[in-house]
């Protein structure tokens, strides 16, 4: 408070009062900044206060607005000015977020087998795909049927991306099957097929014939189609021809009966195809002339060859004019007769022998006088036998009797034999299981053969080979059929079977250590690989679960490297990564047992990883919602800090929840798995 007081000239004064106050009350000035990214470019900076507004920021920025829009990071400084003249300051902070979300894409190749493949996308936000022929998807990981360059676009949230190329090849080329076929013949009863190309070989011909070697042996004219399968899975056909020729001569002999004593007569041999001839008769006689000359009685064989390998053959009786007052050397000759296969064909049981000359006159010459000669005697008789083939087949026994001037006679007996039996064939083995990995060439293809009881002759086999898939195709059976017929048509036949089976698991190559990690840097999973000893191309499926828990308190991490072979045999890999969190946790009074469930929910197989504070025996029980014991699935000892990793498998394939108890010195852990086959 300021006092005027006014002193006149008359001396008399007068006062008045003045009240100065003060008025520095701050504006109050406040600024709120914000965040730039790929998708937001410039942002509106806040401000409020009492009084006017003045920015200031980044190269020289400045604005009198209430709310300034900027697009560069950095720090913006408001100024309030009040009506009294006062200031107040605050800060804004741009900051810039633009993280590309790193997008990774992988392709590969499509095949005459391989008709879709899934393309792998990774990246940190949305996935966009573009490709050949206007293809498009929003997939991370779609199916695609068509080679060419397909880009994947990953969109981060903070609207930044990358891009990243996947190419799709196409492996279709053809294997260039070849195939060559040959002439069976009479001589030449089975050819080898030559075949030819990259790939795999399967035969198929007539009567249903099948092989998968590359050359296989064959015996029935016809066409065969060789179809070679790539390992892309393409495949190409090719034909053979197996021609026959097996035509046989018909032949014909002309001839004549001897005279009574001594003489000759010509055989005239007959042919309607060129070949070469060849004689046969009694006591040795053989010739190679067209027409010989022939001086004893008896049966006479001509066998006419022709190139292919096949003959014909006629038979012809050169008998003797009778010679007056003499006795036939045969009579009574044997009737026809019918048997049956494996019955006894001698003469002793089949009708029995003809009636031979005596060489001695038997008419009754008194009890005073003794017989007297009346003919040549007997010196040589039996009989031979002839098997025509046929069927049924017969046997032509031809009885022979000679006599002292060297006179034959025969007769002949016609024996029809019905054969209704298989052939039977020998040296068949036990059928074998081998691994899918074994090389099939290296087995050593047994010596089946058959022999026919009635001929008692071997009869040739024809081999077929089936292959017959299995439940995967990593197994499947090779089954080796051979089929014999006789020559009245009777099929035998004998089976051998090779089981392919694959059962052993993939094997995972990784260098995994359990560990402890902070919780600020947690390792990137290490890179893993697979191989199978039969399959090329195993699913390798890597999954990652936490634990309850944060940096604060701790938690556990479960890696799971899972192994799937094509025929569902499987091998996992485990690695636990303990973070110990920011504050000491006292496992006494909070926890002496971490369980993790991975995956979860699984679709096959759940690996329960238990890593207890202190040594002891862990218990492991799994039952179901109703409390239930489904399976006893860990009984045995743990160390403290060491993972023990128990996997669970469902017997049923029926989806469902299961709970699983683990029991470690008193106390318990447990919690859910959610099976989603």
């Amino acid at each position: 408070t300021y006092v005027l007081t006014v002193t006149g000239a008359n001396g008399c004064t007068s006062t008045d009062q003045a009240e100065v106050t003060t008025n520095d009350v701050l504006p109050g000035a406040q600024a709120t900044g914000g965040v730039l990214t790929c998708s937001i470019t410039s942002i509106q900076l806040s401000g409020s206060g009492n009084g006017s507004f003045s920015w200031t920021g980044p190269n020289g920025f400045t604005s009198g607005a209430h709310n300034t829009t900027v697009s560069e990071a950095g720090t913006y400084v408001l100024t309030v000015t009040g009506a009294n003249g006062c200031t107040s300051t605050d800060q804004a902070e741009v900051t810039t977020n633009d993280v590309l979300p790193g997008a990774q894409a992988t392709g590969g190749v499509l095949t005459c087998s391989i008709t879709s493949i899934q393309l792998s996308g990774n990246g940190n936000g949305s996935f966009s795909w573009t490709g050949p022929n206007g293809f498009t998807s929003g997939a991370q990981n779609p199916t695609v049927s068509e080679a060419g360059t397909y880009v994947l676009t990953v969109t981060g949230a903070n609207g930044c991306t990358s891009t990243d190329n996947a190419l799709v090849e196409l492996n279709n080329i053809l294997p260039g099957a070849q195939a060559t076929g040959g002439v069976l013949t009479c001589s030449i009863t089975s050819i080898q097929l030559s075949g030819s190309g990259n790939g795999s070989f399967f035969w198929t011909g007539p009567n249903g014939f099948t092989s998968g070697a590359q050359n296989p042996t064959v015996s029935e004219a016809g066409t065969y189609v060789l179809t070679v399968t790539g390992a892309n899975g393409c495949s190409s056909t090719a034909t053979a021809l197996v021609a026959l020729n097996d035509v046989n001569p018909e032949v014909t002999i002309i001839g004549g009966d001897l005279p009574c004593e001594g003489g000759s007569v010509i055989l005239v041999g007959v042919s309607d195809i060129a070949g070469t001839f060849l004689w046969a008769g009694p006591n040795g006689f053989s010739s190679t002339d067209q027409s010989p000359s022939v001086t004893q009685p008896g049966l006479y064989t001509l066998v006419v060859s022709i190139g292919n390998g096949c003959d014909g053959r006629d038979s012809f009786v050169v008998g003797r004019e009778d010679c007056e007052d003499c006795e036939p050397l045969i009579s009574n000759c044997p009737p026809d007769i019918t048997v049956q296969c494996g019955d006894d064909y001698s003469p002793a049981v089949l009708g029995g022998m003809p009636v031979f000359r005596s060489g001695w006159d038997d008419s009754d010459q008194g009890d005073d006088k003794k017989k007297k000669k009346k003919c040549p005697a007997l010196v040589n008789s039996g009989w031979t036998d002839e098997w025509l083939g046929g069927c049924p087949m017969v046997i032509r026994r031809t009885f022979y009797a000679v006599d002292e001037n060297g006179t034959t006679e025969t007769c002949i007996q016609m024996i029809t034999i019905i054969d209704d039996v298989p052939p039977v064939f020998e040296n068949v083995p036990a059928d074998i299981t081998v691994a899918c990995d074994a090389n099939i060439d290296d087995i050593e293809l047994p010596a089946v053969w058959a022999f026919d009881e009635c001929s008692k002759t071997v009869v040739p086999v024809v081999l077929k080979v089936t292959m017959v898939p299995g439940m995967c195709p990593s197994e499947y059976s090779l089954v080796y059929t051979w089929t014999a017929t006789d020559h009245c048509n009777n099929e035998g036949t004998a089976q051998w079977t090779v089981l392919v089976t694959d059962n052993e698991a993939p094997v995972i190559s990784c260098d995994l250590k359990d560990m402890e990690a902070d919780c600020s840097f947690i390792p990137e999973a290490p890179e893993c690989t697979a191989t199978d000893n039969c399959d090329s191309d195993v699913k390798l499926i890597y999954t990652e679960s936490k634990s309850d828990g944060d940096c604060e308190t701790g938690y556990a991490i479960e890696r799971t490297w899972t192994a799937i072979d094509a025929c569902g045999n499987a091998s996992a890999q485990h690695q636990t990564i303990l973070v110990p969190g920011k504050k000491k946790v006292d496992y006494t009074d909070a926890m002496k047992i971490i369980v993790n469930a991975a995956p979860n929910p699984f679709r096959d197989q759940c690996t329960l990883t238990i890593v207890a504070k202190e040594n002891g025996k862990a218990v492991v029980t799994i039952t179901d919602m109703q409390g239930r014991r489904i399976a006893d699935a860990y009984n045995g000892p743990v160390t403290a800090g060491e993972a023990t990793h128990v996997s669970f498998k469902p017997v049923d394939n029926g989806s469902g929840t299961f709970l699983y108890h683990v029991t470690l010195n008193g106390e318990e852990a447990h919690g859910r798995m959610m099976y989603q086959p």
